[in-house]
């Protein structure tokens, strides 16, 4: 029997405020996070890193860097 998993996609621009939220509240129920950045101004993507670290779990993280805003869904929908 396949193991299902389940992937969260999180499309940010200028998150640096708010991304640790979705992070720390859903890294114990998913077993993938994909960061779909689009071009971030801020420190988004290096409080993710940072985040990685602190959760130090089995959990896998994605981030993609300079995604158009426009194609950001799409690219989360074909990245997971």
């Amino acid at each position: 029997m396949l193991k299902s998993s389940l992937t969260l996609t999180i499309p940010t621009f200028n998150e640096e405020k708010n991304i640790r939220i979705p992070l720390d509240s859903t890294y114990d129920l998913v077993d993938e996070v994909l960061i779909i950045n689009g071009g971030s101004t801020d420190k988004t993507v290096e409080i993710v890193k940072l985040e990685i670290i602190k959760l130090s779990s089995n959990l896998q993280i994605y981030i993609f860097s300079n995604h158009p805003q426009h194609s950001m869904f799409e690219s989360a929908l074909f990245s997971a």
